[in-house]
């Protein structure tokens, strides 16, 4: 019974040792357009293009990030319908990270802003 139970508590605390927040697992990019996004109304400020701007110029930058920044930069009240099918492609891609998948969901349905249930989850990412 004692055997076991170490066991047990070895795999519960190896376990926990592979487990990390989604942010922090997260790139720069994603979690700076998630930081933006949480604010943005309608369309991202001057400022928050100049830093999406930076971010995409970052060699790190993946193309699925580098996608989602675009259509955040072009965006007017929504994602912009020549963006809506390279936002939709990163969503269902699993190649792309958890939070990119996320924002590229969030970006799909936004309008204006986003909802309170999507400003809860990039609050998490970012």
């Amino acid at each position: 019974m004692r055997k076991s139970l170490l066991f047990v508590a070895a795999l519960t605390l190896l376990g926990l040792s592979f487990a990390t927040p989604i942010a922090a697992q997260e790139s720069k990019a994603v979690k700076t357009m998630a930081g933006i996004l949480v604010t943005v109304n309608h369309f991202p400020n001057d400022e928050q293009k100049k830093t999406l701007q930076a971010v995409a110029a970052e060699s790190t930058t993946t193309a699925q990030e580098k996608v989602l920044i675009q259509a955040m930069l072009s965006m007017q009240h929504s994602v912009t319908e020549a963006e809506k099918p390279k936002v939709a492609a990163v969503a269902k891609d699993e190649k792309a990270s958890a939070g990119a998948r996320t924002i590229a969901g969030i970006l799909e349905r936004f309008l204006h802003t986003a909802s309170e249930a999507d400003k809860a989850a990039l609050k998490k990412i970012a």
